[in-house]
C-alpha cells in the first residue's frame, strides 16, 4: 500500500487511495493504492510525472474480499 509519513510531533500517516477497481467497486468508491514490488524504486525516486501510472485503480489486482 502507499502512503506518506509525515514525522511531526505527533507523527502522521495517510494512505493514499484511488478509485475503486472493479472488484472494490461494488463495496466502496475507493480503495488503496498498491505499489507492485516491481515498482517500489520508481516510487521511491521515480520522477513525477511518472508516477501518475501507479496511482490508477489495477484491475489485475488478485484481491480477495471478505465480510469483517
Amino acid at each position: 500500500m502507499a502512503g506518506i509519513w509525515f514525522p511531526y510531533a505527533t507523527p502522521h500517516l495517510v494512505t493514499l487511495t484511488t478509485s475503486a477497481n472493479k472488484a472494490c467497486q461494488p463495496y466502496h468508491p475507493r480503495m488503496p493504492v498498491f505499489i507492485p514490488l516491481n515498482s517500489i524504486r520508481l516510487w521511491l525516486n521515480g520522477d513525477i510525472s511518472e508516477l501518475t501510472t501507479l496511482l490508477l485503480p489495477d484491475n489485475t489486482l488478485p484481491l480477495k474480499i471478505q465480510a469483517c
